[in-house]
């Protein structure tokens, strides 16, 4: 009798522990899921129009990557264009079309905004408007007086951008068409510079990106009849406009990728709008 007792014992022990039952409830650890965000360095250089732009992507940027670090510097779209493709930099800034000599393997242009050639005078000016004809020959050292285009009896002080800035070299194509710059004028090195100056010196002539133009301190002239406006570059109507790109080159962090998605991304483009740019809106975009 004690065996067959021992026997149905181990029997049921047994079947507890079979397949077909449910076995002893044990706790594990969830698998980890990859919460972290990126970490990283991403560095920048190129054009001095775009680096206070940039700059306030940058923030919005670190609120979704908060574990990156920007380093934004400026130096010209000619030299943003050198550093992405030498990889000394992560990011070009380029405010210039990208010359076909430039294009090299592994070059990246992102288009992320268009901008817009302002020029400026002193708010004293009576001038209000110039042909683009006139303007040509004003920076050719043609027109000398402000009373040659109906203006007060000054002489006309010129102002340009240094060579490496892409302002000059959009101005340069647009306006000058290759001719040579006056040599009265005077070089400034930023469109800070230039727009100090113009709002300083009735005299004074200048052009700065479309971005940096608000102010009383500034007259804004129309050209050709058409004022420059998100409306008038939006419909072709006004003609000194040029392209803000971030460049990426073959030795970029992957990071970059990131950064040029944010600028393209609903978010990025309505900051861009508000900083006073021409967004794509002919462009697809989405979120990041």
């Amino acid at each position: 009798m004690k065996k067959h007792l021992i026997f149905w014992l181990l029997a049921l022990s047994l079947l507890g522990c079979s397949s077909t039952g449910k076995s002893p409830a044990t706790t594990f650890s969830p698998v980890p899921q990859q919460t972290t965000a990126p970490t990283g360095r991403l560095t920048f250089a190129g054009s001095t129009t775009m680096q206070p732009l940039v700059q306030k992507l940058g923030e919005a940027y670190n609120q979704t990557y908060p574990g990156v670090a920007l380093e934004i510097a400026a130096g010209g779209s000619s030299v943003g264009i050198q550093a992405a493709q030498e990889g000394t930099a992560d990011l070009g800034m380029a405010s210039r079309q990208i010359k076909p000599e430039e294009r090299k393997p592994g070059l990246e242009v992102h288009e992320i905004a268009w901008d817009v050639l302002a020029i400026i005078v002193h708010p004293s000016n009576p001038v209000q408007k110039l042909t683009l004809t006139q303007l040509t020959e004003i920076y050719q050292g043609k027109i000398t007086n402000w009373r040659e285009v109906g203006g007060k009896d000054l002489p006309i002080q010129p102002l340009a951008r240094e060579l490496t800035s892409g302002t000059r070299t959009t101005f340069d194509e647009l306006v000058l068409h290759g001719q040579e710059l006056t040599a009265k004028a005077e070089v400034k090195v930023t469109a800070g510079e230039v727009r100090a100056t113009v709002a300083t010196q009735p005299a004074a002539i200048g052009y700065v990106g479309f971005g940096h133009d608000n102010g009383d301190d500034l007259l804004i002239l129309a050209i050709d009849e058409v004022w420059p406006t998100q409306k008038t570059v939006a419909e072709g109507k006004y003609k000194l406009k040029r392209p803000l790109s971030l460049l990426l080159g073959s030795l970029s962090h992957p990071l970059a990728q990131t950064f040029v998605a944010f600028a393209l991304s609903v978010k990025g483009q309505e900051l861009i709008a508000e900083d006073g740019w021409l967004a794509l809106t002919n462009t697809e975009i989405s979120s990041p």
